[in-house]
């Protein structure tokens, strides 16, 4: 496709699919965008709304366990469908996004973004799910790396916008209000979405009504796959964890400790975005034809020694070259984690489980800023700090090659067939 070169060699997709692909990479442009804003002008935020240095880390964690919420969330996908779920989504990020504007205090900033994680959350984990039960099985690491490559130019705009933030009127404040265009695009999106044929055929086939049904996926979790389960949420907890703050604080690590203009970091974010685009396609179709853990192992190796050499390292160059080398390896990661999440469970609680991902995810994320604030209290640095938690990170090969099956090439009801 001449118009997106970074798809790099798409299949033969039909009509269908190719709408819901398009679809679901439209109404993940603004969550990357929101995502991106929260990073990027966070010096700016703190400033405006007098949030100290030792405050940074704790309300970060606060407003990370917005994405706890995103359980509930997942949970009314399986019961209500994947389509309506999505545009409730979408609504809900949108607004919550355009009033994070008007945030006066801490606590309303906290509260707001908060409440969006929630639904950013759920808007990525539902989007993965879909693509997982639409596309075939040959296809479905292309799929979820296409969308998350398409997607990214929601953090290219966030990162293009944030260059400006100076001289836009209001400042930061501006950059959310600009969140609030994709409530132009919610009425296309329930004309135009279908529901998955997987989801309309189980839902024919369940029984019940009542809460029972509805939490009924909720309490085959830990029943049905609970090696499985364990598995996929002691790594998303790991990489978390000891991930959580390097991801979170690398734009203000580049300005405060380097000095880097805010120019400078948006360029570096823009140009990395162009690499990562065809290296969320290229890490799907690598995942496709060698296997998900294979690459998922290799990553996982390389993200604590890229992180520790970046948070250690100096010059403009030597930098660059670290954070790129950081943020593939992380994508490589997030791309493989979303697609083994989304085929090695079965269809009646495919959402539910991503969103009890979510949770552990969530969890470690929290838990681990709040290590990177005492580490800090009792080192000095948050940056030293950022690369003691990294070293947990290397265990991870273990848990992938160990406790994970292998499903690329398999059909879903073949890699984890209902019980």
């Amino acid at each position: 496709m001449t118009w997106a070169p970074f798809l790099v060699r798409p299949p033969a997709l039909t009509q269908r699919q190719w709408r819901v692909l398009l679809l679901l990479a439209a109404a993940s442009v603004f969550d990357r965008y929101d995502l991106g804003i929260l990073q990027l002008a966070l010096p700016y935020i703190r400033e405006s709304l007098d949030i100290t240095e030792g405050q940074l880390s704790s309300l970060a964690a606060l407003i990370k366990l917005g994405a706890l919420l995103s359980f509930i969330i997942m949970l009314a996908a399986d019961r209500w469908g994947r389509r309506d779920t999505l545009i409730v989504v979408v609504l809900g990020y949108t607004l919550l996004t355009g009033a994070t504007a008007f945030a006066a205090s801490p606590f309303a900033f906290v509260a707001l973004q908060l409440l969006a994680r929630a639904f950013i959350t759920a808007e990525v984990l539902l989007a993965a799910v879909i693509i997982a039960e639409e596309f075939p099985a040959a296809k479905r690491g292309w799929g979820i790396g296409a969308l998350l490559a398409l997607s990214t130019m929601g953090g290219g705009l966030a990162a293009l916008l944030f260059s400006m933030i100076d001289v836009l009127p209001f400042g930061w404040r501006t950059l959310y209000v600009i969140g609030l265009v994709p409530l132009l695009f919610i009425a296309w999106l329930r004309r135009r979405m279908p529901e998955t044929d997987r989801f309309a055929q189980r839902q024919a086939a369940a029984r019940g009504d009542g809460l029972k049904a509805v939490l009924r996926p909720a309490a085959r979790l830990a029943s049905d796959y609970p090696e499985r389960l364990a598995a996929v949420a002691g790594l998303i907890f790991l990489f978390n964890f000891a991930g959580g703050a390097a991801f979170f604080l690398d734009p203000s690590y580049l300005q405060e400790k380097h000095g880097w203009q805010p120019w400078q970091v948006s360029v570096l974010l823009t140009s990395a975005g162009v690499g990562g685009l065809f290296a969320s396609t290229l890490t799907g179709i690598l995942g496709d034809q060698i296997g998900r853990k294979r690459v998922l192992a290799v990553c996982g190796a390389v993200l604590p020694l890229a992180i520790i050499a970046f948070y250690s390292g100096s010059g403009v160059v030597v930098l660059a070259v670290l954070w790129a080398a950081m943020a593939l390896a992380a994508l490589g990661v997030s791309v493989t984690m979303l697609t083994v999440g989304a085929e090695i469970f079965p269809t009646s609680y495919r959402s539910t489980v991503s969103g009890a991902r979510t949770v552990s995810g969530t969890l470690g994320t929290a838990l681990g800023l709040a290590a990177h604030g005492a580490l800090y209290g009792v080192i000095g640095s948050q940056w030293t700090a950022i690369s003691l938690l990294a070293v947990l990170m290397l265990a991870s090969p273990l848990l992938v090659v160990y406790g994970l099956p292998e499903g690329s090439g398999k059909i879903l009801e073949e890699v984890a067939p209902e019980r």
